[in-house]
């Protein structure tokens, strides 16, 4: 699903060093200011919950409905 003007990055799970294995993610939005660009929290969760059996919707499903 498109997340646009958004960066999507995977949060490190304490339990491992592996990054790409991490199953957490969070949704950050671009917004300009006067005082220059920023990152705005959008959402923050599992990246892919059906791969541990969780019924709760995606980060990226929380980030679309957000904005």
């Amino acid at each position: 699903m498109p997340l646009p003007r958004c960066v999507k990055t995977r949060l490190p799970d304490p339990r491992s060093a592996d990054l790409a294995r991490s199953p957490w993610g969070i949704a950050l939005q671009g917004d300009p200011d006067d005082l220059g660009p920023r990152l705005v929290y959008i959402a923050f969760g599992l990246r892919h919950p059906e791969d541990v059996g969780s019924p709760k919707p995606s980060v990226y499903a929380l980030a679309h409905a957000r904005i």
